[in-house]
């Protein structure tokens, strides 16, 4: 039903009902807005949190805008800041059928999997299909329909997955609670305005010292735990370490359509409970 633009033009089965969504990915403008035509898309709502790419600049405002005006597509510019009533009333009032643009090429690495979900949840009776590259390696250069449904239930399963392991793990290796609790139930703490009027370090006799600093975060002191030189070493050598693994076959898209395939190698060290794909320290090497 939604293989192709002749398909569309036979039946004519977009219903003002159904909504799309896209990422940006690593293809061109002009690809891109045709691959969105082969399914009859007329109005584009683009709700990523920057209208600028430093990476990708015809993904830039401007240019996009005139890209797809060149294409027959109406295209604005709502950013993430947005209403959920602003969004629907958005949708209501754009040309059918109507595709929300967001940065990731997959729904499930990209903010708009939330925003899709408010919006099918909500009292607007919207149904929202996911175009996503095609899976195969090499991949062809055509978008497939994912229901939302399909899309948010592999990620919940693949979250659930990951707690269940982690959960295992953290009650074999005694890491159960968050980094902080774990910090508060071994080692003494003091507030920061009690510490900042003497700056007085712990000895090695006296053990590692927990300083409580504001946002409720905390600095650790480990008495004589390296020197500033090893410190740097491993810093260098390490990370971000720790965790190291490889992902095969990667897969980078060029703007022409064709595509870099290669291994690679990641390094990563975290202390959190909670990871933030958007986090500017994030590093991969």
């Amino acid at each position: 039903r939604w293989g192709t633009s002749q398909q569309l033009d036979d039946e004519k089965p977009v219903i003002s009902s159904e909504l799309f969504s896209a990422g940006c990915g690593h293809l061109g403008a002009e690809l891109f807005c045709a691959l969105l035509g082969g399914f009859g898309i007329r109005s584009v709502l683009d709700v990523r949190e920057l209208d600028h790419s430093a990476k990708r600049p015809w993904f830039n405002r401007d240019a996009l805008e005139l890209t797809m005006r060149d294409a027959g597509l109406d295209y604005l510019y709502i950013g993430d800041k947005s209403s959920l009533e602003s969004v629907a009333s958005l949708v209501a009032g754009s040309k059918a059928p109507v595709c929300l643009l967001g940065v990731r090429a997959l729904a499930r690495e990209c903010p708009r999997l939330a925003l899709c979900e408010a919006l099918e949840a909500g009292p607007w009776k919207l149904r929202v299909f996911h175009l996503q590259l095609s899976p195969e390696a090499p991949p062809e250069l055509r978008l497939l329909p994912h229901p939302h449904s399909a899309v948010l239930g592999r990620r919940l399963a693949a979250a659930k997955e990951v707690a269940d392991l982690q959960d295992k793990l953290e009650v074999a290796l005694g890491f159960a609670g968050s980094w902080r609790d774990r910090v508060l139930r071994r080692h003494k703490m003091v507030r920061w305005e009690d510490w900042d009027l003497t700056r007085r370090l712990p000895s090695a006799e006296e053990g590692p010292l927990a300083i409580q600093l504001p946002f409720d975060t905390l600095l650790l002191i480990i008495p004589q735990f390296m020197a500033q030189r090893e410190l740097y070493a491993l810093q260098q050598a390490a990370l971000p370490g720790a965790v190291e693994y490889c992902q095969p076959r990667r897969q980078i898209r060029n703007p022409d359509g064709s595509f870099v395939q290669f291994n690679e190698h990641f390094k990563e060290a975290w202390l959190c409970d909670d990871y933030d794909y958007r986090d500017s320290r994030r590093v991969g090497g």
